[in-house]
């Protein structure tokens, strides 16, 4: 952020209109930046789910699999798990992937057709779909850039009936134009910069359910898809932080559990709970959490984020999971405080002073835009 940003200007002496005038010329300096940041480079995601190192999502499911220091294990070997498709599903960036990752085996359920693990093949590759709009389909397969959105969708297969709990472990990892892992600071921008939802409404373009170290408690109620009885599944995030699946499950039936992602293309989309001040973009958390609520809102931010996005302790010291200062530090921590951020969200909105909160999180989309060209997903499931 540029010294001379705030330009020493009392905000309560200027007219609406120079506010407002302040505010678009911030705008244009942000598309411009934004601009910059998609020639830098794009993110792609590759068409898998992994267990350590590979591209957007490799299955794993066995009773005992190792990769690195981490074991997979999946209770009883109780289910296995499936993306729709078939094995001539392929994605543009296919050839990115681990070469120890299998396409898994051919499996037809209720008239369609699926890919999934089994005992030979506990690690395959996810076949990815139209709507999970990660730009690695065809031969215009680009990838993905700030304000992009979709949904990845993944089956569990029982293999008995009754009362099922799986649980889930989704993280993220980048790669460079090489193929190596992205830095430590990459990575971390990536969790506070695409995020992971459970649940999405179509009708308000609102999220809930979020998918990340930084969420609270909470518990969202599925449709399953299927026949079978109850006609509902539960997915939750417990106390410990684990992503629990549960169900009452009958053998041979598929159950669906769509991921929602969203790059976020502005700030604002994390701070306000409606979409007056970012442009009709999707808004992420419509309500505030509630202490001691008897039920928590699934769709509330959590109590303590901005107290999180404040922390300066995670990284290297130059960025954090949402924004990057490097030598702006004096001027971050000045500017963007819990309380100053919780402010902004009460309704107290400052044109001038959101732009240059908007500096800093534009900032590590474009240490993204330099560093990253490949995107893993992981699952495990246990």
């Amino acid at each position: 952020m540029p010294k001379d940003s705030n330009k020493d200007v009392k905000t309560d002496e200027l007219t609406a209109q120079e506010c407002y005038q302040i505010a678009d010329e911030y705008m244009e300096k942000l598309d411009r930046q934004r601009g910059i940041f998609i020639k830098a480079g794009l993110f792609v995601f590759a068409a898998l789910f992994v267990i350590a190192f590979a591209s957007i999502a490799w299955f794993v499911n066995n009773k005992n699999v190792t990769s690195g220091s981490s074991a997979i294990k999946s209770k009883d070997g109780a289910f296995e798990i499936a993306a729709e498709g078939t094995l001539a599903d392929k994605g543009t960036f296919d050839n990115k992937l681990s070469a120890s990752v299998t396409q898994g085996t051919e499996v037809t359920i209720d008239g369609k057709n699926y890919v999934k693990t089994d005992a030979t093949h506990s690690s395959i590759s996810w076949a990815m779909t139209a709507d999970s709009n990660i730009g690695n389909l065809g031969e215009d397969g680009a990838g993905i850039k700030p304000g992009s959105t979709g949904k990845i969708t993944f089956y569990i297969l029982p293999l008995k009936s009754g009362e099922m709990h799986v649980k889930l472990d989704l993280s993220m990892l980048g790669f460079d134009d090489k193929n190596n892992v992205a830095d430590e600071a990459a990575c971390m921008l990536m969790e506070g910069h695409i995020l992971l939802f459970a649940g999405y409404d179509n009708e308000s373009d609102t999220y809930s359910g979020w998918i990340s170290e930084d969420a609270d408690t909470w518990e969202l109620t599925l449709d399953d898809g299927t026949d079978a009885e109850p006609h509902q599944s539960v997915l939750m995030r417990t106390e410990e932080g684990n992503l629990v699946w549960a169900a009452e499950v009958t053998e041979g039936k598929a159950y669906p559990i769509s991921i929602y992602w969203i790059w976020p293309e502005v700030f604002g989309q994390y701070l306000f709970k409606d979409k007056t001040y970012i442009g009709n973009r999707p808004v992420m958390f419509k309500t505030d959490a509630v202490a001691d609520a008897e039920t928590v809102d699934p769709a509330a931010m959590p109590a303590d984020l901005f107290v999180k996005m404040y922390d300066r302790s995670l990284g290297n010291g130059n960025s954090n999971r949402y924004f990057m200062w490097t030598s702006y530090y004096n001027e971050f921590i000045a500017l963007i405080t819990p309380e100053s951020l919780a402010n902004m969200r009460s309704g107290s909105f400052n044109p001038l002073i959101y732009g240059n909160m908007c500096t800093f999180y534009n900032m590590a989309d474009q240490y993204l835009g330099e560093k990253v060209r490949y995107v893993n997903i992981v699952l495990d499931a246990k």
